[in-house]
């Protein structure tokens, strides 16, 4: 069996996952009808979710693993939260099988749930302003890209995604100029929407 793919993680030993699969490969090959499936169990603009499984030459399940991974959790997942997501779930299905080590959870996951830990945490604008204006959550978007677009500071950001991740303290304060710098609730609700429409209108 291969000696690479061990990471040490905090005085533990883990397996990649790629490793677990040469691991199983080894022993159980494609050619004698072995088996890694894996299904999208549930799919959204918010997170993944994918179910893996290790089947024998005659089709049974011998073991199997989830996954779930949230879109807006990292950068990466931003655009391959699915793939992150399979690569999970065949790791814990593998660890199921015995193809684990000393550890259930793969060095991909510890290495992500540590990245993770560490990251800045991304504030929540769209739900802090739901309860400032008493409003939907899609117009708590709007006001959003709203404030974004009207603020010298971040107006160089196509989305609040982008804008969050390199200048959230001038969007929270251009949110705060808008909110607190003469204008009601319904004001500010109204020129969201009256942009979004403009918008609409031009493309």
């Amino acid at each position: 069996m291969a000696t690479s793919g061990v990471v040490n993680i905090r005085g533990k030993e883990y397996l990649t996952v790629a490793r677990r699969v040469s691991d199983f490969r080894v022993l159980f090959a494609i050619a004698q009808g072995w088996a890694i499936r894996t299904e999208i169990v549930h799919r959204d603009a918010e997170e993944v979710v994918v179910r893996a499984s290790i089947v024998d030459p005659e089709g049974r399940e011998i073991a199997s693993g989830f996954a779930e991974e949230k879109r807006a959790s990292s950068q990466i997942n931003r655009t391959s939260a699915l793939e992150n997501c399979e690569t999970s779930a065949i790791g814990r299905a593998l660890a199921a099988a015995g193809f684990g080590g000393t550890e259930y959870a793969s060095a991909n996951e510890v290495q992500q749930a540590i990245h993770q830990q560490r990251a800045p945490r991304r504030p929540d604008l769209p739900g802090y302003l739901r309860g400032k204006l008493g409003c939907t959550r899609a117009q708590a978007d709007s006001v959003v890209r709203w404030a974004i677009q009207n603020d010298r500071g971040v107006a160089m950001y196509a989305d609040l995604d982008a804008a969050l991740a390199h200048e959230p303290t001038n969007v929270i304060q251009a949110l705060e100029d808008r909110l607190l710098g003469g204008m009601d609730p319904k004001q500010v609700i109204d020129a969201a929407a009256y942009r979004d429409a403009a918008e609409e209108n031009e493309a």
